[in-house]
């Protein structure tokens, strides 16, 4: 009963689209009232379908299509799309791929070679390749519980940001702030589900771009560059998470005074870079004269800064030989 009502509700909203348009008030009630039943029915995915249908539309003609709320609504559709076809192909026991291709390239898990949007050349679709001319791995950290629901929904949340960044720089042109400010949401995606070696990418050719675009000492630049930092961290590359953090608090030193909170923040994650390459001397006269600078510039110890660097620096002088130490 619920199928027939569902097929006879598509028709009558077909017949509205054609005759007055996806925009008339009548075509809108339809198409919610038909959302409205599929979740009845359980299939969920459809209704969000039509729900995030609707919120383009109306995003589109309040906005324009370049706006980025009506791009991020349209990202969230195409995903949603894609779940919905993922979801047929189960039920008939194919699995599609081209909707995903067109996205994330010619990868699926069960070949773990990836592709990534290259924003060399300002933001022309590139394979990153490496010497011998291999693809390079794609890793996505994964805990050994994870079901491919799991893979998918990572998928799916490289999937959306990947659509912005295309809808965003085919709107507005790979050199403009918001196109970007795209990627670098992309990079700290890849970062976050462990995908480090396309995060490192990604992130190094935005600050390139905030450097070209923005100056080297613009704050957003300093920024890429210690989110840089922080994705060498995390791979182990620690000598040259090092020399990024070193350069930040260098240019925030210079730019914002040695009591700014933003260069104690520096001077302390360049301490903690530190003890990780086994230079815990260093480390132990940077976090020292931060201690100086926050008893000089602020009348006294009882301060948060002060708190978190006596900390800091009991631990590097407890453990000055452990290799991987945690500051």
């Amino acid at each position: 009963m619920h199928k027939e009502a569902a097929e006879l509700m598509e028709m009558v909203n077909e017949t509205l689209e054609t005759q007055l348009g996806r925009g008339h008030v009548s075509t809108i009630k339809s198409s919610l009232l038909l959302a409205n039943h599929y979740d009845r029915m359980g299939r969920t995915t459809e209704a969000r379908m039509r729900r995030q249908q609707e919120e383009v539309r109306r995003n589109t003609e309040m906005f324009g299509k370049d706006d980025p709320i009506t791009i991020e609504a349209s990202a969230a559709l195409a995903i949603t799309i894609s779940k919905f076809q993922r979801e047929s192909s189960r039920m008939m026991e194919w699995e599609p791929r081209r909707p995903r291709q067109q996205i994330l390239g010619s990868t699926t898990h069960e070949s773990p070679r990836s592709t990534l949007l290259s924003i060399d050349n300002f933001g022309e679709n590139a394979i990153m390749s490496l010497p011998n001319g291999a693809t390079r791995t794609n890793r996505m950290v994964m805990s050994p519980e994870s079901t491919m629901d799991d893979i998918h929904m990572a998928d799916d949340e490289i999937m959306h940001e990947l659509e912005v960044l295309r809808q965003t720089e085919e709107a507005h042109g790979p050199r403009d702030p918001e196109t970007i400010s795209a990627r670098e949401r992309l990079a700290r995606r890849y970062s976050t589900l462990g995908r480090y070696s396309e995060a490192e990418q990604t992130m190094r050719n935005v600050q390139i771009q905030r450097k070209t675009t923005l100056g080297e000492d613009h704050p957003q630049t300093i920024n890429a560059a210690l989110q840089l930092a922080a994705i060498y961290d995390k791979m182990g590359s620690h000598a040259e998470a090092a020399d990024l953090v070193y350069g930040v608090l260098m240019q925030r030193t210079q730019n914002l005074g040695e009591a700014h909170h933003e260069t104690f923040s520096a001077r302390f994650y360049y301490a903690t870079i530190l003890c990780k390459i086994q230079r815990h001397a260093e480390a132990e006269e940077i976090v020292q004269r931060a201690l100086e600078i926050c008893q000089e510039q602020f009348m006294g110890t009882t301060n948060e800064i002060y708190t978190f660097g006596s900390g800091l620096l009991a631990r590097i002088r407890q453990q000055p030989r452990l290799t991987s130490m945690a500051c």
